[in-house]
């Protein structure tokens, strides 16, 4: 098995790369994906405290992708049964006002401090409000036809402040 060990900011450079990635491991900070790279995790965990930026492709598998900073997509992000997890210790942002909608089969908020969406969102399967709260800020929280909301709380729920809508597909 290889294996990647990075310390510091991890910047995948231009000039083109598939990367696939099936184990789990603790990045020392944050990721990002250029244009023309691509990134499939096949099924194994990744950690990374600090931001996932994506302007190539992310493919999600079956994994789990766990950040304590920002999500940031302008590119091509494919769920497929994954778990995002947000645990952050302050307000982490989800999205970047590119207009890309990004889908996610799992999304769970774990931070106390909260989540702000900066994008429109879709959550196909559960949305777990573990710790903390989703602000909308204006974009649209979309749930899927078969999408489930766990943990909600008087301290962990959804505010739907400014412009933003929380719709269900049926």
């Amino acid at each position: 098995m290889k294996r990647i060990m990075v310390w510091g900011m991890v910047a995948l450079l231009s000039g083109g790369f598939q990367l696939v990635w099936d184990h789990s491991e603790a990045w020392g900070a944050g990721l990002t994906i250029p244009t023309n790279g691509t990134w499939n995790l096949n099924g194994g965990s990744l950690t990374l405290p600090g931001n996932l930026t994506n302007a190539g492709t992310l493919s999600a598998g079956s994994g789990t992708i766990s950040l304590t900073g920002s999500w940031s997509n302008s590119g091509t992000y494919t769920p497929n049964s994954e778990t995002v997890i947000l645990n952050g210790s302050s307000t982490q942002a989800l999205g970047n006002s590119s207009g890309v909608i990004t889908s996610f089969s799992n999304l769970t908020i774990s931070n106390s401090s909260g989540v702000t969406l900066a994008d429109t969102m879709t959550v196909t399967g559960t949305l777990a409000l573990s710790s903390g709260s989703v602000t909308l800020n204006g974009s649209n929280l979309n749930l899927g036809a078969g999408a489930a909301v766990s943990g909600h709380s008087a301290s962990q729920f959804i505010i739907t402040n400014s412009t933003g809508l929380l719709t269900r597909n049926n």
